[in-house]
């Protein structure tokens, strides 16, 4: 999987704020201590409901942003396109699960294309599509809405 430890796992999960850090100890302790494979305590924590497959593999690379959006969590990402990605989120208080279309990285600097993304945005309002909220976290736009399951 990767020579990242279970120590510095939970590290990145208490920075990026997944997890709190006591339901995190009782999962390393449910594990059976630090020293376990990563691989053992990444599954343990998938069957906790704590973090998703999509989550620890951000991690495990590094990535340190786009785990929340305003109060959504992310849990995986469902699709993409030229200039957006769509993830599934759960809101981290109400428990409600919806969709976030996120600005690409890539045109996080390019005014042409968050204006592109911005008119996107009121067209959806013009075909009265649901918008729950809007808005810019680590400089991307992001815009949540209804997931429709896909069959």
């Amino acid at each position: 999987m990767s020579n990242l430890t279970v120590e510095k796992l939970c590290q990145r999960i208490l920075e990026c704020r997944l997890v709190d850090a006591q339901e995190l100890e009782r999962a390393v302790a449910d594990a059976g201590g630090p020293s376990v494979s990563l691989e053992v305590f990444a599954k343990l924590l998938q069957e906790k409901e704590l973090c998703t497959n999509w989550q620890i593999r951000q991690l495990i690379v590094g990535e340190q942003h786009g785990y929340f959006y305003g109060d959504w969590k992310v849990l995986c990402m469902v699709g993409s396109g030229t200039h957006a990605r769509v993830y599934r989120a759960c809101h981290s208080q109400t428990n409600e699960y919806r969709a976030i279309k996120v600005l690409r990285k890539r045109y996080s600097e390019d005014a042409e294309a968050k204006e592109s993304f911005l008119r996107k945005v009121d067209k959806e309002q013009d075909n009265k599509s649901t918008i729950y909220e809007s808005g810019e976290a680590n400089g991307l736009p992001y815009l949540v809405v209804d997931f429709i399951e896909s069959v």
